[in-house]
C-alpha cells in the first residue's frame, strides 16, 4: 500500500514495483483498513461517489447491493452515522464495488457488532466465489 518505505529487499504487485508503479497497482486492488476516517460533511452516496472517480471500474448494481444488506442510507452524511454504521461502512461498498483483483484487508472485523461481522464476512464469500 505503500504506507512504509522498505529498508531492503524488494516487492512486487501483480508482477510489479508498488513504488515505482503505486497507480497501476492500487487501481486493481481495495484496501479494507481497520479504521477508516470520513469526511463529516459528505453523504454516503457522496463518500462512494468520491471514492468511484478514482476507479476506472464501479459496479453500481453491487453498491446498490451492499447499501440494502447493510442498511446504510445513501443520503445519510457520516457526521451523523452511529458508531456501528461507521464501522460497517469501512468494511463494505467502496471495497467491493469496484471488483478488485486483490482484496487487501487489515483487521476489516475489529470493532464490528456480531450481526455485521456475519454480514461482511458473507459477502468477501460471496465476492470470492462469484470473481
Amino acid at each position: 500500500m505503500n504506507l512504509l518505505r522498505p529498508n531492503s529487499g524488494t516487492a512486487r504487485v501483480f508482477g510489479l514495483d508498488p513504488q515505482k508503479n503505486e497507480v497501476a497497482v492500487k487501481s486493481r486492488l481495495a484496501y479494507v483498513p481497520d479504521m477508516v476516517a470520513f469526511y463529516p460533511w459528505m453523504t454516503v452516496r457522496g463518500t462512494l461517489e468520491y471514492l468511484a472517480s478514482f476507479r476506472k471500474h464501479w459496479n453500481g448494481d453491487i453498491e446498490n447491493d451492499l447499501l440494502k444488506r447493510f442498511q446504510l442510507d445513501p443520503n445519510q452524511k457520516a457526521s451523523h452515522l452511529s458508531k456501528g454504521q461507521k464501522n460497517a461502512t469501512r468494511a463494505h461498498p467502496a471495497r467491493f464495488v469496484p471488483e478488485p483483483e486483490l482484496l487487501v484487508l487489515d483487521e476489516p472485523t475489529s470493532g464490528l457488532d456480531p450481526i455485521v461481522r456475519c454480514e461482511f464476512i458473507e459477502t468477501v464469500i460471496r465476492r470470492v466465489s462469484i470473481g
